[in-house]
This record gives C-alpha cells, sequence and structure tokens, in this order.
C-alpha cells in the first residue's frame, strides 16, 4: 500500500516538477531571429521581458528615442550596435494598434495627487500600492527606493547596495524583485 502511494505520488508530482523548470520569462530564443537579437537580448530583456517590446511597439524614430532614454540610464551600447538594435526592435517590434477608448455611462470623480520625493532628479518609476496603503517608487537615478504615506505625506527613501543594479544607475530591477514586500529591514533588522 505504501509502495503504490508513492509511485502515485511520484507519477503525480513528476510533471510538475518538470514544468516548474521551464521559465515563462521570455529569454534570447523567444526572441526573432535576425541581426540584433543578441545586442536585444543582452540589453533589453536582460532587464524587461519581451512583451514590453511588443506592446506598444514603435517606428525606427520611436525605437531611436527608447534606446536614448535607456543609455542616459546607463544601458552601454557602442556607437555600432545603437542603429544595429534600432533596426532590428523597428522590423520586429513595430507600433501595434492602440486599444480604442471605452466610454462608460455615468459619472466619475478622479484624484489626482503629486508628491515631490525626497531626493531631487531621483526619477521616481514603477510605483507600487502595497496592502497598507503605501506607494512604493524607486528612484532611478539615484539608486533608492521610496515609500509615501497617502494618509500623512511622509516619505521615506531607502538607499541601495545592490552592485548589479548600479551599472543601469538606478533600482528598476530591485523593485521587480522586491514586489511583494511591503518595506525594506530598517538598519539591524533581518
Amino acid at each position: 500500500m505504501a509502495r503504490t502511494s508513492l509511485i502515485t505520488l511520484v507519477g503525480t508530482l513528476l510533471p510538475a516538477v518538470c514544468a516548474w523548470g521551464e521559465s515563462t520569462t521570455p529569454s534570447a530564443p523567444q526572441l526573432p531571429a535576425g541581426s540584433g537579437r543578441e545586442i536585444t537580448a543582452v540589453h533589453c530583456v536582460s532587464c524587461h521581458d519581451a512583451s514590453r517590446l511588443v506592446t506598444p511597439g514603435y517606428n525606427q524614430p520611436g525605437w531611436e528615442d527608447v534606446i536614448e532614454r535607456m543609455t542616459r540610464l546607463g544601458v552601454v551600447l557602442s556607437a555600432d550596435e545603437r542603429p544595429v538594435l534600432a533596426d532590428y526592435l523597428a522590423h520586429n517590434f513595430p507600433p501595434q494598434p492602440q486599444a480604442a477608448a471605452k466610454v462608460v455611462a455615468g459619472s466619475t470623480s478622479v484624484t489626482f495627487h503629486e508628491w515631490a520625493v525626497a531626493t531631487p532628479g531621483a526619477f521616481p518609476h514603477d510605483p507600487l500600492a502595497t496592502a497598507d496603503g503605501a506607494i512604493w517608487y524607486t528612484g532611478q537615478r539615484a539608486s533608492v527606493l521610496g515609500r509615501i504615506d497617502p494618509q500623512s505625506g511622509a516619505i521615506r527613501e531607502y538607499p541601495t547596495t545592490s552592485r548589479a543594479h548600479r551599472r543601469y544607475g538606478g533600482t528598476h530591477l530591485v523593485h521587480r524583485q522586491l514586489r511583494g514586500v511591503h518595506r525594506p529591514a530598517r538598519s539591524g533588522e533581518r
């Protein structure tokens, strides 16, 4: 009986364990073939998943603007790589049709509130509202994570120390890794 149960358990779990090892994150093999694919894999898809390339997609000047913005954030491309990357992206990830606005009957009230972050020029990025009501952001150009308490307006920033993210001059990858965290550990905490 115990042996039969063990065989049944292994037979049931084996497919799940095999599937667990398969990544659903787009990688270089999922990028279209062509000159520029490796540059895209190294400099784009190493931080962003490929869906960021598909939607909204851009024309040649649009991709050139995106590449310029990313290089200002610290991505290092040679002068030879830039046009190859722009051509590859424009050819394989052109502009996509935008969804039509959906008009909802009735009245709505919307309020926006802006806060000046603690570090000027930090380039706040990727805001995330958490279950405790706080709004977290990355200060991408200052390598900080910030927390805004909308109730009090208090803003606190936490410096990051991850060398992997200094290469890009910011914290957008740290933010993606900390999606479930409500606050970074304070000094002395583990």
